[in-house]
């Protein structure tokens, strides 16, 4: 038979890495946000993101949208970069051994910690290859 005490040595449970009580720690009087690791997060005002996208399309025009995208695409790669390592770190697996729903809670709550709000993924076009989001 086997003993419970021998089944929660050997694979503790995890919980929650984005969990804002354990992931993000500060101090008022300096300013200074930090998530889990250590690494310094920046707050931006709202009308600060609203003048960079003004600013680039009065200088840019048209091509701010080429400039916006690349931007974007590096963001997105430097992000997932950081997510995977994270998160591999922390459950001591890589994100294609995790379960779908375990890999979306993740995604969900990272982006509700970082204050980038909600999203909810609907799979009912999953057949024909698109999800929407």
């Amino acid at each position: 038979m086997i003993a419970i005490g021998d089944l929660l040595k050997d694979q503790p449970v995890l919980g929650n890495y984005f969990a804002p009580d354990a992931y993000l720690s500060g101090d008022f009087e300096s300013g200074l946000i930090e998530n889990r690791k250590g690494d310094r997060l920046l707050a931006l005002p709202e009308t600060l993101i609203e003048g960079i996208y003004a600013a680039l399309d009065q200088e840019l025009g048209s091509a701010s949208g080429v400039v916006l995208f690349n931007c974007g695409r590096w963001w997105g790669k430097n992000f997932y970069a950081r997510f995977a390592e994270e998160i591999s770190e922390y459950y001591h697996k890589s994100l294609a051994e995790m379960e779908m729903v375990e890999l979306l809670q993740c995604l969900k709550q990272c982006w509700k910690t970082h204050g980038w709000g909600t999203f909810d993924l609907q799979l009912d076009y999953y057949q024909q290859g698109f999800l929407v989001v």
